[in-house]
């Protein structure tokens, strides 16, 4: 049965908007890339879980890349089997072709619209787009915050972990679950957001990782990063040993240790979790981080430890209610659009490139 597996491609940081879409697909190989313009609310989430739909009834596993700003609507849809991506290509995620045609082609909503009816609304229009834009700005200074206060309790933690010990236990875990393959070249890399910060608080897609990957292992941080450090070193050791990997990176540390980490060879994944965090379901095994601390470190530092995270929670909060309200005025822009499209010629398109892509190969 084909799987689906939901993903971010894109992700709220402290730095703003990272995307990973122009890394999703090779332009240079046999990917080919339909890449959707248009409006919000002019049906380019509908058309790509009819793709979604239509790609898993064909037997093909599908990743259904959500958006953080709205998590019930779609950016992306890729189909591995038939090296497909379907994408929304409007800011902030921009796609541009490299090869028109040849690689990626242009799926132009703009052509089920009404010019004139958007036009009477114009004042209105840029008014709640401004409006959106700001209230994404100020949710961004929050996660920053955010992000910078980690960075804080990161440091403090480092210099008080038992390098030794979590040293030995990586090398013993990787002995037993990521032994090198024979004439093995060395395994590839590919990024996804497996939680985001988005208006409904933070998601983290644990059934995508559990599909694939079925041993699950869940491991257990109070925000030091040391899980994010032990993940940054199995994904080294994995894909020297020849294992292709995904990395879940952590949306407060984009360019830091995982947050995630899938092998699906090795039928392995892993999660990092807050302490007080529980997974959806009981993992196969489960580590603390505590066990590479000094002892007295943690006992010491308890109350300050509690303070940091209960501070991070905070911010992480205001961040949500700012996304939240920025949704609600999306929203109200969304109606304008929908109110402006002409679905029967929307309908059309999306028959056109369902046939095409369903003579894919």
């Amino acid at each position: 049965m084909a799987k689906r597996i939901d993903t971010f491609l894109g992700a709220n940081t402290p730095a703003g908007f990272v995307s990973l879409f122009e890394t999703s697909y090779d332009p240079y190989g046999s990917s080919r890339a339909f890449i959707i313009k248009g409006g919000p609310g002019t049906g380019k989430s509908t058309l790509m879980r009819r793709v979604a739909k239509q790609t898993l009834e064909r037997g093909f596993d599908t990743e259904c890349a959500h958006c953080g700003s709205d998590p019930g609507s779609l950016d992306a849809v890729l189909v591995p089997g038939l090296h497909l991506l379907v994408c929304d290509g409007t800011p902030p995620h921009v796609v541009e072709p490299k090869f028109p045609g040849v690689c990626e082609n242009i799926v132009n909503l703009g052509d089920c619209w009404n010019s004139e009816a958007l036009r009477e609304n114009a004042g209105e229009i840029r008014r709640l787009s401004i409006e959106n834009s700001l209230c994404h700005r100020r949710a961004t200074r929050f996660l920053a915050a955010a992000g910078s206060l980690s960075d804080e309790l990161r440091a403090f933690c480092a210099p008080h972990v038992l390098e030794e010990k979590l040293n030995g236990y990586a090398l013993r875990f990787c002995s037993r679950e990521l032994p090198k393959k024979k004439a093995a070249a060395p395994g590839v890399r590919h990024c996804r957001f497996f939680a985001g910060f988005t208006p409904e608080g933070r998601l983290f897609f644990e059934s995508a990782l559990r599909a694939l990957g079925c041993r699950f292992f869940a491991l257990h941080d109070a925000g030091t990063g040391t899980a994010n450090r032990l993940l940054a070193y199995l994904e080294t050791r994995a894909t020297a040993a020849g294992y292709d990997v995904i990395v879940g990176l952590d949306p407060l540390h984009p360019k830091g240790g995982p947050q995630a980490l899938a092998v699906p060879e090795a039928s392995l994944s892993l999660a990092v979790f807050g302490d007080r965090e529980a997974p959806q379901t009981p993992p196969d095994r489960t580590l603390h981080m505590r066990r590479f601390f000094e002892p007295e470190f943690l006992r010491e530092h308890k109350n300050y430890l509690a303070f940091q995270n209960g501070m991070l929670g905070t911010l992480l909060e205001q961040n949500h209610l700012l996304l939240h309200k920025a949704k609600a005025i999306h929203d109200a822009l969304e109606r304008h659009y929908i109110e402006a499209m002409d679905f029967g010629a929307l309908q059309t398109v999306g028959d056109r490139l369902l046939e095409e892509i369903g003579t894919a190969k």
